[in-house]
């Protein structure tokens, strides 16, 4: 049974990343370095890392994670905590995302109404956060309700000269919520560079109904990884972003903008009833892209189920935006053959 973020605040919700890789398509598995610098007042450094490292001891054993603590500097407001983390497509959750949510507990005071948090990214990679013209950034925002800012001018005097100051201020929860999502981005587009090599090496291709393929570039597009079914991770598809849903539970998220779509594991669906059981898979299927998944007559689907193994039901209940939901089950391979399989569809569609 998949797992979540949790505090005393209660769940914390992770959305999937995007497509997993179909098997027999080079789906071994793959990891990736990520390393997410977080900021650390001077002044807050003892509480990280407790009395004879105990604090700290703790965080590594609980994320499983290398982190580096860099001496705080006596000049120096603030150092640097570095999360060092392997992520690999077969994941069932990012353990960078649990390390720097350790560190926020530490560094925060659970007293505070708001809090703030400081990271520092890299600035090759600084554009998975803000996206197109900020529609990324401004959408995390507006879902997460955080105050999120970005600057290259006020970083620390220390900080690498290619590193950019991203600030997260917020309530507790908001900002946690702010915290999930960039740190899964910046994992996600570490996924994506390994996929994109991947697939251009390989000339992977999914196929689909009517004697047609989908070039598996296609699929990958728009910032879109081929990472695993933890974390449900949508970006840009039309106006719509992949943002997890801050009323969601467990791994998985509905997407949120009009075209948005998304997977989401068996304890997941706060919008449709009813929970099934820990192997099923439920998938998110926009109403524009209804018709192109069924086929005419059924068709489409009937060869999924044929192509993938596995068994899948498209309940006729619909969300308020006409939304459906299509539940599939099988193996884990077949699972993941049938979700390559639906978003190819709804990619084209």
């Amino acid at each position: 049974m998949f797992q979540c973020y949790a505090d005393v605040r209660g769940t914390w919700p992770v959305y999937s990343s995007d497509l997993p890789v179909v098997p027999g398509y080079g789906g071994a598995s793959r990891s990736e370095e990520l390393t997410i610098k977080v900021l650390c007042p001077s002044n807050k450094i003892g509480r990280v890392i407790g009395k004879g490292g105990s604090s700290i001891k703790g965080i590594r054993q609980e994320s499983g994670e290398r982190i580096e603590v860099e001496d705080p500097k006596t000049n120096h407001s603030e150092c640097i905590i570095s999360v060092i983390s392997y992520e690999s497509s077969e994941d069932l959750k990012s353990m960078a995302v649990e390390a720097v949510l350790l560190l926020q507990g530490k560094i925060n005071s659970e007293d505070d109404d708001t809090v703030t948090m400081r990271l520092l990214v890299p600035s090759k990679v600084i554009g998975c956060i803000i996206g197109k013209s900020g529609c990324i950034i401004n959408e995390i925002r507006k879902r997460t309700k955080a105050d999120i800012q970005i600057s290259k001018g006020e970083k620390p005097k220390f900080a690498a000269g290619n590193d950019e100051l991203v600030e997260v201020y917020g309530q507790v929860s908001n900002l946690r919520d702010a915290l999930i999502q960039i740190v899964l981005r910046l994992r996600d587009d570490v996924l994506k560079d390994r996929e994109d090599i991947h697939n251009a090496s390989t000339g992977v291709e999914a196929s689909y109904a009517g004697g047609e393929s989908l070039p598996m570039s296609s699929v990958f597009r728009s910032g879109h990884s081929g990472a695993a079914l933890s974390y449900d991770h949508r970006p840009d598809a039309g106006s719509g972003l992949g943002l997890l849903s801050s009323s969601g539970y467990g791994y998985g998220s509905l997407s949120m903008g009009d075209d948005g779509y998304g997977s989401l594991s068996s304890r997941s669906t706060p919008l449709f009833s009813g929970l099934p059981p820990p192997s099923v898979l439920e998938m998110v299927i926009p109403a524009h892209a209804i018709g192109k998944v069924i086929g005419k007559g059924g068709t489409n689907i009937e060869n999924i189920r044929k192509i993938s193994g596995a068994a899948i039901d498209i309940p006729d209940f619909r969300s308020s935006r006409g939304d459906r939901l299509a539940i599939i089950s099988g193996t884990s391979e077949q699972k993941r053959a049938a979700e390559n399989l639906i978003q190819a569809f709804i990619m084209a569609a």
